[in-house]
């Protein structure tokens, strides 16, 4: 059964989903999936499902998804109340996951940031997914109410892994793993979005400089130093995160995504976060046309956009134009030659995830008529999306 939770940041946060729910809500499109398990020690709140983030988050964090916690995924709906932790029960379950390759990967990061194999509170979900191409991406975000204190020197981390055929891709450029003691105010700090008030204090100890951050008391303000942007109970967020990563076309690739607490700090919590149908695969280049105001027997521009709004790049993009048997052709801003049915055709190259090309053709328009320009792409990669590819537009003259 489904349980609506308190919404008190205009979030509204549900638990008490199923696995295949959970992993219907994050595979988008490009793919399919199957032998889901996953395993949060009995407590099924720490998986959860969001709505309506983009009242408190703006565009940073996807309006709705899916997340998976330390703790209690209820959190990210929690107002910001200063130095209360966010964690609402310390599980203590430590188990291990059934496959010994995962588990030894998954110790070996959370030795990598603590120089400690020890843990709590672990979390993880499992499945095979068939992508159509060749890769696939994982948007996501990352939530943590261990800020500011794990940025001190000898505080340790919860951590996470993201497992695709065995291999771990939640890494930075440097190849160390993405968790709150890698990414703050002090370490990436390009990639940190503070969301909480404290104080840091400085000492010299035997000539060594100690840096001491503390949380202070106090309440969501975004008129605060530093400022609190988001009225949500976590202290720092990592928003805008992106894995890209090698798969199998058409065959079963194993994904493995696991969290878990440090073993000795277990009251507070980290969140992975992620964009409904977030993880993808293929692409999916689509056509639009317009036209400026045609004139009979006058020149006029017919504007061809191509855009891509997937995760990955669309290469080896070629368009055909049909232009109506009645104009006259003048030229065209893309390089398109004509070919010896009439049809103007060319490259347009690779296309990249989530922008767009646009080209003019100028023709010149006959007395009176209707003409119809057709256009349609092709691309050389995995197109999720056919029904897209070609587009019309009709224009009516009077003479």
């Amino acid at each position: 059964m489904l349980l609506t939770l308190p919404a008190f940041a205009a979030v509204t946060v549900q638990t008490g989903m199923t696995p295949g729910q959970f992993v219907e809500s994050l595979v988008g499109r490009g793919a399919t999936v199957s032998n889901v398990t996953w395993d949060v020690g009995g407590q099924w709140d720490r998986f959860g499902s969001y709505t309506n983030a983009s009242t408190v988050f703006g565009a940073t964090l996807a309006d709705s998804g899916v997340l998976i916690s330390t703790g209690s995924a209820e959190q990210l709906a929690q107002t910001q109340n200063g130095s209360t932790r966010a964690s609402t029960g310390i599980y203590n379950d430590a188990g291990a996951y059934p496959d010994a390759l995962i588990e030894a990967g998954f110790t070996a990061v959370l030795t990598n940031i603590n120089s400690s194999s020890s843990k709590q509170d672990p979390a993880w979900i499992a499945f095979d997914i068939y992508p159509q191409s060749d890769r696939i991406t994982i948007d996501y975000a990352m939530a943590s109410d261990e800020y500011p204190e794990v940025q001190n020197s000898s505080a340790k981390s919860d951590v996470f892994a993201f497992f695709v055929n065995g291999t771990n891709y939640a890494v930075l450029a440097n190849g160390r793993p993405i968790c709150p003691k890698t990414v703050n105010a002090r370490t990436n700090t390009a990639l940190y979005a503070n969301n909480c008030i404290y104080t840091v204090t400085t000492s010299v100890v035997f000539g060594v400089t100690n840096i001491s951050y503390t949380q202070t008391a106090g309440t969501y303000s975004t008129s605060s130093v530093p400022p609190i942007a988001y009225n949500s109970e976590y202290d720092g967020f990592v928003f805008n995160l992106r894995i890209d990563t090698p798969v199998i076309a058409g065959a079963s690739n194993r994904v493995v995504i696991y969290l878990a607490d440090e073993g000795s700090t277990i009251d507070a919590d980290t969140a992975l976060i992620f964009a409904a149908d977030g993880i993808n695969s293929g692409t999916d280049p689509a056509v639009f046309v317009t036209n400026s105001a045609a004139v009979p027997s006058a020149s006029f521009d017919y504007q061809v956009t191509v855009t891509n709004a997937s995760t990955l790049p669309a290469d080896g993009v070629t368009i055909t134009n049909w232009l109506p048997a009645t104009v006259t052709y003048v030229t065209n801003s893309a390089g398109l030659s004509t070919n010896a049915f009439g049809q103007l055709t060319g490259s347009l190259g690779t296309i990249a995830a989530g922008s767009a090309t646009n080209f003019t053709i100028t023709v010149t328009a006959p007395v009176s008529g209707t003409l119809v320009f057709s256009n349609e792409i092709t691309t050389t990669s995995v197109d999720v999306d056919l029904s897209n590819n070609r587009a019309t537009n009709t224009i009516i003259l009077s003479g």
